[in-house]
């Protein structure tokens, strides 16, 4: 919120939403969260945007992305770009740097969704036979096919293949019966 000129400083924290926005930096930073699990959570803390209204998805983007928390000021119309403040700043700058890593995806993360998704068990366990890169797996639309691929940002062109399900299934099987004798229940 704006401070009054007596104070010195342009801006200052509100006392009832700064400690849950500087919390739910903390949280997000840790990469256990996915944007909509964070929401949920400030909900049930009670954040509020500036009108007592809970937040929106894209609010809690916007306030993830916002460098004003770490005391960055950047406004280029007035040729201002990344100044310090004359502000005590919500966050550090390393916490705020840190959430910007796990936004962009270049901090690793251990979102329950990215760990285990119940139709891809073997995710990244699965190798790429000529790379070595682990695969994941997506529905086709429409096909009832799983494919298999190296992420994009990772493979050559063309690398993946799709297999039916039932074949990738009864392969899989095949596989493991091959490798580990399992114990058949009579």
């Amino acid at each position: 919120m704006n401070a009054p000129r007596a104070m010195g400083k342009s801006l200052m924290a509100d006392p009832e939403r700064a400690p849950l926005v500087r919390r739910a930096f903390e949280q997000y930073a840790t990469g256990r969260f996915t944007k909509e699990q964070l929401l949920k959570q400030v909900r049930t803390w009670g954040l509020t945007n500036r009108r007592g209204r809970p937040l929106t998805s894209q609010a809690i983007g916007v306030l993830l992305r916002n460098q004003l928390y770490a005391g960055i000021v950047d406004v280029t119309e007035y040729g201002v770009r990344g100044k310090r403040g004359d502000f005590e700043p919500l966050i550090s700058e390393d916490l705020f740097f840190r959430v910007q890593a796990v936004l962009s995806g270049r901090a690793p993360t251990t979102t329950p969704q990215q760990r285990a998704h119940p139709d891809f068990p073997l995710r990244a366990f699965v190798r790429c036979e000529s790379c070595g890169r682990g695969l994941t797996g997506s529905w086709s639309k429409g096909r009832g096919v799983l494919r298999f691929e190296v992420p994009l940002r990772e493979r050559a062109a063309g690398a993946g293949f799709q297999v039916a399900l039932e074949a990738q299934g009864a392969g899989f099987i095949r596989e493991l019966d091959a490798d580990v004798k399992l114990p058949r229940s009579v």
